[in-house]
């Protein structure tokens, strides 16, 4: 589950999706608020309030999706959703990251 908040996060995703899509078919992405919109018909995609993680983790559960990624307007901010709902901290994110490279 991919929420891009009609912000600039859309476009880009789309690339990168057809570039995972074109060396393997294991992934399956389901979009919401994709198309870019500078009023934002959706409210400010801003991953710091709290009322903005209740549509993508309800879309999360509705799919079964294994996760779920909300990005921020301008594409520099993310949040991470479990396949359970449940928010996953970014911090821990980045300490995998860390250690796995």
């Amino acid at each position: 589950m991919v929420n891009c908040g009609n912000g600039a996060a859309g476009p880009t995703f789309d690339a990168l999706a057809h570039a995972l899509s074109a060396s393997t078919d294991a992934f399956d992405f389901i979009r919401m608020f994709h198309s870019p919109d500078s009023s934002f018909p959706n409210g400010i995609p801003d991953p710091l309030l709290v009322e903005n993680h209740a549509p993508t983790r309800d879309q999360v559960l509705a799919h079964n999706a294994d996760f779920g990624i909300a990005f921020d307007g301008d594409f520099d901010r993310r949040f991470f959703f479990t396949r359970r709902g449940g928010l996953f901290q970014v911090s821990i994110l980045l300490a995998f990251w860390h250690r796995y490279f």
